[in-house]
C-alpha cells in the first residue's frame, strides 16, 4: 500500500518543494501531475507553474516480489499570489508644462492602469499626463490581476497643478541664483507667462514692458535660448531678460 498525506495549499510564486509518500514494500514512489499548467513534477520535486488545482498521484508499480499498489491521489491547491503597487507622490506641476509620464510598478510585473476623474485639470493617455488647467487631480494606479495574481490594492496620488503664474518669491529665487549681472529684485509686479514665451511685467505705475526670458549655460560662449513658459532653474546656468 501507498501512504500519501493530504497536501497543504500553496501560493503561486513559492519555491519548488518535495513530495513525501511511502510504500509498505519500501519500493520507490512515482509521482505524476494531471495539470502541468499548475504543477510540474521532476522526481519528487514539484515546481509551481500557475494558480489552480492539480491532482498529484503517488503510485508504486510493484516488482517481481510485490504486486502494484493502489495509487493515491491528492489535490494540490495553488492560490493566486498577492501583489502591491508602488506609486510615489507626484511633484507639483504648472499649467503650460509638457506632457509627462507616470511611473508606477506592480510587484507582479504586470502593467499598471491609471484613472483620473478631474478632466478639467489633466487628460490621461494611458500613462501620459497632459495638463489642461490649474487645480488638483487625484490619479489612481491599479492592477486588476490575472490568472496567477490577485488584484492589487489601488494607490492614489494627488497632482497639484499651479496656475501659469510666476510668483514674486519664485522670480527672486531664480534671479538671485542665475542672473548674469547683479540680480534685480522683483517687487510690486507680477510675472505672467504668455503662450509666445514672453513675460509681461507690470510695475507699480501700471506701465507695461515686454521682455523675453533667455537662458545660457556658458557665459564665456553664450548661446542664448528662449526658456519657454516658466522659470526652470537647472543645476547651473544663467538667465537674462531681453526687451521686445
Amino acid at each position: 500500500t501507498v501512504t500519501f498525506a493530504t497536501l497543504a495549499s500553496r501560493t503561486f510564486g513559492e519555491n519548488p518543494f518535495a513530495l513525501t509518500a511511502t510504500a509498505t514494500s519500501g519500493l520507490p514512489i512515482t509521482f505524476t501531475s494531471d495539470n502541468e499548467s499548475v504543477a510540474m513534477i521532476a522526481g519528487s520535486t514539484v515546481t509551481i507553474v500557475g494558480a489552480g488545482v492539480a491532482n498529484i498521484t503517488a503510485s508504486q508499480p510493484g516488482n517481481s516480489q510485490y504486486l502494484p499498489a493502489q495509487s493515491v491521489t491528492r489535490p494540490l491547491l495553488v492560490n493566486k499570489a498577492p501583489q502591491t503597487i508602488a506609486f510615489a507622490p507626484l511633484p507639483e506641476r504648472r499649467v503650460g508644462e509638457f506632457p509627462f509620464q507616470l511611473v508606477a510598478t506592480a510587484s507582479s510585473g504586470l502593467p499598471v492602469q491609471y484613472a483620473c476623474a478631474e478632466i478639467n485639470v489633466i487628460e490621461l493617455n494611458q500613462e501620459v499626463v497632459v495638463i489642461v488647467g490649474a487645480g488638483t487631480a487625484n490619479i489612481t494606479a491599479s492592477q486588476p490581476g490575472n490568472s496567477n495574481y490577485l488584484p492589487a490594492q489601488s494607490v492614489t496620488q494627488t497632482l497639484t497643478v499651479r496656475p501659469l503664474m510666476v510668483t514674486q518669491e519664485e522670480a527672486n529665487a531664480v534671479l538671485a541664483q542665475h542672473w548674469v549681472a547683479s540680480p534685480p529684485n522683483a517687487t510690486n509686479f507680477a510675472i505672467a507667462a504668455q503662450p509666445n514665451y514672453t513675460f509681461v511685467i507690470t510695475n507699480a505705475d501700471s506701465a507695461t514692458v515686454t521682455f523675453k526670458v533667455q537662458f545660457s549655460a556658458d557665459l564665456d560662449n553664450p548661446n542664448w535660448q528662449d526658456v519657454g513658459l516658466r522659470f526652470v532653474a537647472p543645476n547651473s546656468g544663467y538667465y537674462r531678460m531681453v526687451p521686445q
